[in-house]
């Protein structure tokens, strides 16, 4: 039996190994992350997932003719306009639902 075409590979779907990543702190709290990814396999197994959501994202911005460096610098350049770090540090807010500019509680 032949070679498989790169076509007809299975390809692994975004939403799982994303979901996989998630999974592996889904639970844990903020503050108790560093002691949770102490353990080594929890570390190891945390660095595995993440690992196939980079390899999974840098594979689709090559299939896709993606310049990632590119596209990351807009996305930061774009974040940090809705973002501004006056506004929005220490607040999980939504850009459009931050604290109008100069502090009062006024939505944009």
């Amino acid at each position: 039996m032949g070679a498989v075409p790169p076509s007809a590979e299975p390809r692994p779907r975004p939403c799982r190994r994303g979901g996989e990543l998630a999974a592996e702190l889904q639970w844990v709290p903020d503050a108790q992350v560093d002691q949770h990814l102490a353990l080594p396999a929890r570390r190891v197994g945390f660095e595995d997932e993440l690992a196939d959501v980079f390899i999974y994202a840098l594979r689709l911005a090559d299939v896709t003719g993606v310049d990632i460096t590119s596209a990351i610098r807009r996305k930061l350049a774009k974040n940090r306009a809705r973002y501004p770090v006056e506004r929005s540090r220490g607040n999980s807010e939504k850009y459009t639902q931050l604290p109008a500019a100069g502090g009062d509680d006024a939505r944009e």
